[in-house]
């Protein structure tokens, strides 16, 4: 097989990987629907009646899928109905509210079609009522039964399987065309080679352009996405951005491709020798799916779920290390069949319902896996001892009781959890695996790769299914429930992006090598931009500084001019990726159109499915930057205007619960107190601290509320675990931060060198305001993750 391919085929390829893309977004992924309308609006209708007051009618969707609701209005003398409203309301078979809507006539094309959209989910079959009511006006409806108003309904449906078949036939048809036209226009020309990595770049550049081109029509001329001017060129400007930044990711010129042939048995070879890392990457991803899911827990049930993914995870990342002869023996189907019977067993003493099963599954397996990872090392570990070898000459012994005398004050000090005790045992494990087997260098690059594998999937999650509101959630959570925790896990990614952007550069001195990492940088810092967040934006700059400065002189060693062109560079990047991040996540959502909301998130104006791509619902680049101005600034007074933001008392609008957006900088998210009163929380639990520890990581203020933690992950440790290990922690973070700058500057020009320094930067100014450490979140584990990969000593090159 050759590393090259002509441009033609290349073109042709392309052709087919498009033509393929697209009958699979026709069926079975049935992304196109078309409409079905069921009903009648005769706008010659000869039953026409008055109606003063309210009207109620009853309806029965006949599929779940109700997107549109029309009626004519008959009314040829506007002038009776100017300035008036029409409130249209719906309500379930017992007359619950359900949704609630407000309309200008004067906005309206009147006489004409009024259409209203249907928002949420139906049930096909059921009884619903809506009521249309117009004070102070007579609205002119027709009534052909003389009962009920004629209503067109429109649905969302399926192609028929005819339809389908048709419409593959004509995609397939088109394509063969497509391909025929290019034998034509290549034909006379001479055969250009291009690498064979443009059997992905080409179709992944054309879909850049069809959905840049799609996005920027319906912005303008269409306007079907925003009508301000404001948001019309700011969203035409990320729209631009996005298909110039991918297509030069894509496209940009590299160095000559030397044509070659590779034999099966290479790229076999190849295969297999990048499969472990590939793999641990995927493993170390699943740990921070894991993670992410624990923090976004609403109930005991969610955590223990999203701690057993991540305990496994963890496992799978460790078993991907071995070697094939670890994996592969003969004693391994006795510990597969024993484990199965025991995971068997345990699921049916701790099934007794469905969430036990699933949680007795979910442990099983984690545990199972774990298993696999500790008959190994405890089987070399009594070999080791057997000849006599001694993997403990590479440990460094006084950091290493240290870290060991943590573990054990934890454990001694647990009042009754769990943790400490399951994550001593799987640390000590790992520990042991890493001193006999090494590989410190390759868990560093991996795991850093599966947290930017992991962030760019819970980008293209969010930008599917998290809308951004207008009213209410104002602040962008992407996948989280609030924007705090959103904040520090996207400047976790943003560091980890940096550092290992500024140590790649200074290695290869070109930009078009580090493009990745500039592009997670990117991202992360536009996610971090959108949640508005003092925590996660203060400590991104403030360690971005310390990374920039620190690089450039061990690093780069350029002068003071080359540092400020790399922060500028940075900046712009930032700003780009911004404005486009903003972009995809107000038009994404919007066309995706199948939005998800967290139980404790949802509010009566809720984005759901069905929206208008163009709704009030959505977020406008100037209320975002009002309340960006808002959070980020301190206000002597707090005017949150909730009266004067409930839908019934606005004209056009809905927004319960909601700051009102005013001229004034205090008219939205203004602080009374710029700590969001992080002092009170301190000092209410710096007064409960005793030498013993508690169970409960909450206390109740002095209001009767509950607070869920101590918003400080120092403080929270001395509260769980006693004074004196909170001391002790907090000693051992700033032996620890040492030894990570020590084992940088042996380490200076690798990807690996630097991760240390960035995880205990981003936990210990987190770790100020926000509770990072437990070990089944991201920080958390990262921090203890280093922790363990500090224990063998540190040397030049060799790989501990």
């Amino acid at each position: 097989m050759k590393n090259t391919i002509s441009m033609k085929r290349a073109v042709q390829a392309t052709i087919c990987i498009l033509v393929f893309l697209a009958v699979l977004s026709v069926w079975p992924m049935k992304l196109i629907r078309p409409w079905q309308y069921m009903g009648s609006v005769d706008k010659e209708s000869k039953a026409i009646t008055a109606n003063e007051g309210a009207v109620l009618q009853q309806f029965i969707p006949v599929n779940d899928c109700l997107r549109s609701l029309s009626f004519y209005v008959y009314n040829e003398d506007t002038a009776d109905i100017e300035g008036k409203t029409l409130y249209f309301r719906l309500f379930d078979a017992n007359l619950n509210k359900l949704e609630y809507s407000v309309f200008s006539l004067s906005e309206e094309n009147i006489p004409g079609l009024f259409t209203i959209p249907m928002r949420g989910e139906w049930k096909a079959g059921e009884v619903y009522y809506f009521s249309i009511e117009c004070p102070g006006a007579e609205l002119l409806l027709s009534m052909e039964d003389g009962l009920n108003v004629d209503i067109l309904y429109g649905y969302r449906v399926y192609f028929t399987a005819k339809q389908y078949l048709l419409i593959g036939g004509c995609i397939l048809l088109a394509g063969v065309l497509l391909l025929l036209a290019s034998e034509l226009v290549f034909r006379k020309k001479d055969a250009k080679k291009v690498s064979i990595g443009m059997l992905w770049r080409m179709p992944a550049g054309v879909l850049a352009a069809a959905g840049a081109l799609f996005a920027a029509y319906n912005v303008f001329p269409a306007k079907r996405l925003a009508t301000e001017t404001v948001d019309i060129i700011f969203y035409e400007t990320g729209i631009l951005l996005f298909l110039l930044f991918t297509w030069y990711c894509l496209f940009h010129k590299k160095e000559l491709v030397v044509e070659r042939t590779l034999s099966l048995k290479e790229c076999l070879s190849e295969l297999s020798d990048r499969l472990p890392d590939i793999l641990q990457t995927v493993s170390f991803a699943g740990v921070m799916l894991g993670c992410v899911r624990y923090l976004n827990a609403l109930s005991t049930f969610d955590q223990k779920s999203a701690g057993n993914i991540t305990v496994a995870c963890f496992a799978l990342a460790i078993l991907c290390g071995f070697a094939k002869e670890e994996l592969f023996n003969v004693y391994q189907p006795v510990y597969i069949v024993l484990a199965a019977g025991a995971s068997i067993r345990y699921c049916v003493q701790r099934g007794a319902d469905e969430e036990s099963l699933i949680l007795a599954r979910g442990t099983a397996v984690a545990f199972a896996l774990w298993g696999m990872v500790a008959v190994n090392v405890l089987y070399h570990l009594f070999l080791n001892i057997r000849k006599k070898r001694n993997i403990f000459k590479n440990i460094s012994p006084v950091y290493s009781i240290m870290l060991l005398l943590l573990l054990t004050e934890f454990i001694r000090s647990r009042n009754g959890k769990q943790w400490p005790v399951t994550w001593a045992c799987l640390w000590i494990l790992f520990a042991l695996r890493l001193l006999d087997r090494g590989g410190r260098e390759r868990y560093l690059s991996n795991f850093v790769n599966g947290v930017f594998l992991h962030f760019v999937g819970i980008c293209i999650y969010a930008w599917l299914h998290r809308p951004f509101h207008f009213y209410t959630h104002t602040r962008y959570p992407g996948v989280f429930h609030t924007v705090t925790s959103s904040a520090v896990y996207d400047c976790f990614v943003l560091v980890l992006a940096l550092a290992v952007f500024l140590v790649k550069y200074a290695r290869t001195k070109k930009i078009s090598l580090c493009l990745k990492e500039l592009w997670v940088f990117g991202l992360a810092g536009g996610f971090m931009l959108l949640t508005a967040s003092r925590t996660g934006l203060y400590a991104a700059a403030a360690l971005a500084v310390m990374l920039i400065v620190v690089t450039s002189f061990t690093e780069f060693k350029d002068g003071i001019l080359k540092a400020l062109l790399r922060t500028g560079l940075l900046l712009l990047t930032l700003a780009g990726f911004f404005v486009g991040t903003f972009t995809a996540c107000r038009i994404i959502p919007a066309v995706y159109n199948k939005p998800q909301t967290f139980e404790i998130e949802w509010f009566q104006d809720s984005i759901k499915e069905g929206e208008d791509w163009n709704s009030f619902r959505y977020i406008t680049v100037r209320k975002f930057l009002a309340v960006f101005d808002a959070k980020l600034t301190y206000y002597d007074k707090e005017h949150t205007a909730q009266e004067a933001a409930v839908s019934e008392t606005q004209e056009g609008v809905t927004g319960f619960s909601s700051p009102e957006l005013t001229e004034e900088k205090e008219g939205i998210g203004g602080n009374a107190d710029y700590t969001n009163g992080r002092m009170d929380i301190y000092k209410k639990y710096l007064s409960l601290l005793d030498w013993k520890g508690h169970r409960d990581v909450a206390v109740q203020g002095d209001n009767g509320k509950m607070i869920a933690h101590a918003h400080n992950a120092y403080i929270q440790v001395a509260y769980d675990f006693g004074i004196g290990a909170g001391i002790y922690f907090l000693l051992f973070c700033v032996v620890f931060g040492i030894r990570s700058i020590y084992y940088y500057s042996r380490h200076k020009g690798g990807k690996a060198g630097i991760v240390p320094v960035a995880v205990i930067g981003v936990f210990g100014i987190c770790g100020l305001v926000e509770w990072v450490m437990l070990p089944y979140i991201p920080t958390g584990f990262a921090l203890f993750f280093v922790l363990v990969l500090l224990m063998p000593k540190i040397k030049d090159t060799k790989d501990l």
